[in-house]
């Protein structure tokens, strides 16, 4: 009996070491795969022909958070135009299950049609080209994808925040909601007084009204709709500071965790800058140096999400081990491969994944030499590579990942070094922020 309890304990042990550093990292970086096997065919069913006819060019939101109440009181304002006038609908992305109070375009009271997914709004060519259309709104949002909008609980503490990717964000607001449709950004987000909200870009102002607090963010640079990004709570707040590679830029590199993770934060999150300066030197300069980087905690349970500007880590990954580095590695790799440099659909999802899983080998030679390049690349290695990349059968599947990182990685055996970085920085200066 006490070899068995010994034999136990022992076996328990391992799995606690070892788990952090195997399941989690296979469970994020295949991002639940089963779950998004629905979505291939998202061009044809999800966006219309009419959608592909209009260009939006910003969206300016708000959002009134009631966390107690599971619900928010939101206006959305897309400014856009229309490439082809004939058509009878502006046709958008949004749920139905929330209340519709009004719609306007261009100032005028509109016909429309909200069913399932779909936001149908009447358009005629006495509206002209561009419009701007307002659609104030209220409800709670739909468990949508992984996780969708979600008002979350923490230790008794509420935890507001998305997870949109890849076309979850009509499922709280109204959008075109696919990642060509590239588009300026406002957001203004409305909480207790004692929440800090955060979203991508730059943070213009925070106003105190009352008990409640409105924090404005807005972005200098274009973004997809799948990487726009929420997170309101409690949250203490670090920062450290990237200086760019010519020396002529200084960047706030900034942290939101929950209280009781601030410590093992500071642990954790200690080498974003170090990732910086490593990929603004292979890569180009980091795309987005006028905003920010940033880390905030969230609740999904399954790893990270690379919002712009803002990645979302679990609160799971925040241990003071530095387990998850290699995540942290990959969310930042993807400002770059998915976020300045974006697919044209989702059929090329492999240019996002296999990019940054590549770049997770490439951070561990610049940081060990060649032996650890090699090594990174071997726990890549897999008999399940078979199928394509582009338009591929499952869209988080290890053959976008790994066998899209082994790509990249033949390439540069088959050119050299100095012509596969080359390559890399003309591909991201010729395509960055489209």
């Amino acid at each position: 009996m006490k070899t068995k309890r010994v034999i136990l304990i022992i076996f328990l042990i391992t799995l606690i070491l070892i788990l952090p550093g195997a399941v989690y990292y296979k469970i994020q970086f295949y991002k639940l795969t089963y779950i998004y096997t629905r979505f291939q065919k998202i061009d044809e069913d999800y966006i219309t022909p009419n959608q592909r006819k209009i260009d939006i060019t910003k969206y300016d939101l708000s959002f009134d958070l009631y966390p107690e109440n599971k619900m928010f009181i939101a206006q959305a304002v897309l400014t856009g135009k229309v490439l082809d006038q004939t058509i009878p609908t502006i046709d958008l992305n949004f749920y139905d299950n929330f209340r519709i109070n009004k719609i306007t375009l261009n100032d005028k009271s509109v016909e429309y049609e909200n069913e399932g997914t779909r936001l149908s709004i009447k358009y005629d060519s006495t509206f002209q080209n561009e419009f701007e259309i307002v659609v104030d709104y209220e409800g709670t949002p739909e468990k949508a994808g992984l996780d969708g909008f979600v008002f979350g609980v923490r230790n008794g503490t509420s935890v507001v925040y998305n997870l949109s990717e890849p076309t979850f964000a009509s499922s709280w607001f109204p959008c075109n909601d696919t990642p060509y449709d590239k588009t300026n950004l406002e957001i203004k987000i409305t909480n207790d007084s004692g929440m800090v909200s955060v979203s991508n870009g730059v943070l213009v102002d925070v106003k105190t009204t009352g008990s409640r607090k409105t924090y404005h963010w807005k972005t200098e640079y274009p973004i997809s709709t799948y990487l726009v990004a929420i997170y309101s709570s409690n949250y203490e707040h670090f920062s450290d500071k990237y200086i760019s590679h010519d020396g002529n830029d200084t960047m706030n590199v900034d942290y939101y965790v929950l209280p009781d993770k601030l410590d093992n934060a500071k642990t954790d999150f200690s080498n974003h800058v170090k990732m910086l300066e490593v990929f603004s030197k292979l890569f180009g300069e980091y795309p987005f140096i006028k905003e920010k980087y940033g880390v905030a905690e969230f609740l999904w349970y399954a790893g990270a999400m690379e919002h712009q500007t803002i990645t979302g880590v679990s609160s799971n990954m925040i241990s003071g081990k530095k387990f998850f580095e290699d995540t942290f590695v990959h969310e930042l790799a993807h400002q770059w491969w998915g976020n300045a440099v974006g697919p044209k659909s989702w059929k090329d999802i492999w240019l996002n994944e296999g990019f940054a899983s590549y770049a997770e080998a490439l951070y561990a030679e610049a940081k060990n030499g060649k032996e650890a390049l090699k090594s990174k690349m071997l726990s890549k290695f897999s008999s399940h590579f078979r199928g394509t990349l582009y338009a591929p059968k499952n869209l988080f599947g290890e053959a976008v990942y790994d066998k899209g990182a082994w790509v990249l990685h033949m390439l540069r055996d088959e050119i050299g070094d100095t012509n596969f970085f080359n390559v890399l920085n003309s591909y991201y200066e010729i395509y960055k922020y489209s």
